[in-house]
Formats: C-alpha cells, sequence, structure tokens
C-alpha cells in the first residue's frame, strides 16, 4: 500500500480546525501521514493542532512563524515521507472517501482530480468507479481558462517523486494563484489525469479568506504568476493563448486599480496601454468592456 502525505497549512482557523482534522484522521484509506504547519496563527489553532498530535501518531506538526501559505507548504513538502502528496485546507471538510478515491486515480495515471462541493450535504460517501482518463493538454487548458477542474491543489492527487525530481515548489511570498502555478509546472511533467466528477472534498468559500481580500497585492500577486505561466513552454497552442489573455487581463486589471490609489504614474500607464494595445488586447473584449477600456485610455 502506497503512503500518502496529508499537508495543511493552518493559520487562525480555529473555528473550523476539529472538523477539518477529524474528517482526514477518519479516512478510509489508513496508510496516511498528516503533516500540519502552524503558519504563526494568533488563535487557539496551535492548541488543537497539538492536541490532535497529542492523540495520534501519524501527525506531524510544525511550529513556524507567519510567513505565507506558500512558504508553509513548501515546508510541508520538504517534510513528507510519503509516496503522494494531498493539500487540504485547514477550514475545509472531506469526505472519508477522499484519500482512497484519490489514490485509485493515480494509480492508474500521474494525477488524480476529484470533484467538489460548496454543500456538505453533496459530500459523496460512496466509491464511484466511474474513471476517466485525459489527455493532460485537454484538462490543463480547461484548468488555465477556469472552465474545469480549476487550479485548485486540494482537488488532485500528486505522485512525489515527480515535485522532488523536478524540484517543483510554491512561489513564496504569493498568496493568490500560487496553487494554479503549482499544478500548471506539475502538469509539465505528466502525459494523462484520472478524473471523477463525484464531489469528496467540501470547500468552505469564507469572506475574509485570502482568495476573497481584493486589494491591488492579490492583483499584483497574480500578475507575477501570469508572468511565470508565461514563461512556460506550453506544447498546447491553445493553452498558451489562454495564458496570454488572462495575463493581459490581469495587467489592465492591475492598471485600473492602481490609478484608483493615485499610484499609477503617467509612465507606468503608457507603458501599460502600449503593451495591450501591441498585443491587440482590446480586440478581445465584449463592447461594454471596450468601451470601459476606451474610457480608462483617455
Amino acid at each position: 500500500m502506497k503512503k500518502v502525505s496529508v499537508i495543511i497549512p493552518v493559520y487562525n482557523v480555529q473555528e473550523y480546525l476539529k472538523e477539518c482534522l477529524e474528517s482526514i484522521i477518519n479516512q478510509t484509506y489508513k496508510k496516511i501521514e498528516i503533516i500540519i504547519i502552524n503558519d504563526g496563527s494568533t488563535d487557539d489553532s496551535g492548541s488543537i493542532c497539538k492536541l490532535y498530535q497529542q492523540k495520534n501518531k501519524n501527525i506531524i506538526y510544525i511550529d513556524s512563524k507567519n510567513e505565507g501559505v506558500s512558504i508553509a507548504r513548501n515546508k510541508g513538502i520538504a517534510s513528507a515521507t510519503g509516496d503522494y502528496l494531498v493539500f487540504v485546507d485547514a477550514d475545509d471538510v472531506v469526505s472519508k472517501n477522499y484519500i482512497e478515491m484519490l489514490v485509485m486515480l493515480i494509480k492508474k495515471s500521474q494525477m488524480g482530480i476529484i470533484g467538489y462541493t460548496n454543500d456538505k450535504l453533496n459530500l459523496s460517501i460512496k466509491v464511484d468507479h466511474n474513471i476517466r482518463l485525459e489527455k493532460k493538454d485537454n484538462v490543463l487548458y480547461q484548468i488555465l481558462s477556469g472552465n474545469k477542474y480549476e487550479g485548485y491543489l486540494w482537488n488532485k492527487i500528486f505522485d512525489y517523486r515527480i515535485i522532488k525530481k523536478e524540484k517543483i515548489k510554491f512561489q513564496e511570498k504569493i498568496s493568490v494563484w500560487e496553487d494554479l502555478l503549482f499544478v500548471a509546472e506539475y502538469m509539465q511533467r505528466i502525459n494523462t489525469c484520472a478524473i471523477i466528477d463525484s464531489s469528496y472534498y467540501f470547500y468552505r468559500s469564507r469572506a475574509n479568506s485570502a482568495v476573497n481580500k481584493i486589494d491591488l497585492k492579490k492583483t499584483e500577486d497574480k500578475l507575477n504568476i501570469a508572468k511565470k505561466l508565461l514563461q512556460i513552454e506550453f506544447m498546447n497552442s491553445e493553452c498558451m493563448e489562454v495564458v496570454r489573455l488572462r495575463y493581459f487581463g490581469i495587467l489592465y486589471e492591475y492598471a485600473i486599480r492602481k490609478g484608483k490609489l493615485g499610484l499609477l504614474s503617467k509612465e507606468e500607464k503608457r507603458n501599460i496601454l502600449n503593451e495591450l494595445n501591441e498585443n491587440r488586447y482590446i480586440d478581445k473584449l465584449s463592447w461594454k468592456e471596450k468601451i470601459k477600456f476606451i474610457i480608462w485610455k483617455l
């Protein structure tokens, strides 16, 4: 039986942490190690983690200063001893078959993807054998375009050998889209994905979570990740095109946000406009967005 390392970064989630840990401890698949990285929590999250570590021999607890989710996950990767890696957010809940289904998938391919839900009542508790194999490029296009599967970590399972061999890590000091870049870089090293649509992961959307805090820093992070994605030599031309569109869209959003804060210089705006115009960004917009773009340009 292959061993699975479950990596959980924790930061101020005392309200949800016990439920998350209970759902992972009670998995049908037993050969797992649970690596918890406390990223400098200021609430009772650390105490909860320690309590669970004392009761469960397969929990590894890392107490760290607050350095961000990417560094926390990298510490988890460095500490892992499993054959496969799974990432779980500390405020979410997984089905009892979560790991079992992911392992079933990766045994048939180099990456497994499951469905997820925003409604806990829709969590699947039955084993689903309706597995389909898809080519990497098809899946990656769907992820990059935001149509299906998304760039999330927690609905996927990764082969740790590939991550170690290729030295794949999370971009540090980035708190949004860092997962998308990690997934894209990993998928460059594989050929197929095994997929099941049944939902074995409950994703809790919170108004104050990192992905919902929209500010200039988050937009800058997205822009940095988009630049990194542009540097990847995707074999599929459709993947290249969707990455280019996402980059220019974020560049435009960045200029708008910075301008509203009075931080966008005339020179920077001119340079951004030149880049957008040279790449015919406006041609891809709806007529309403074109009007907004022209007004902003003027």
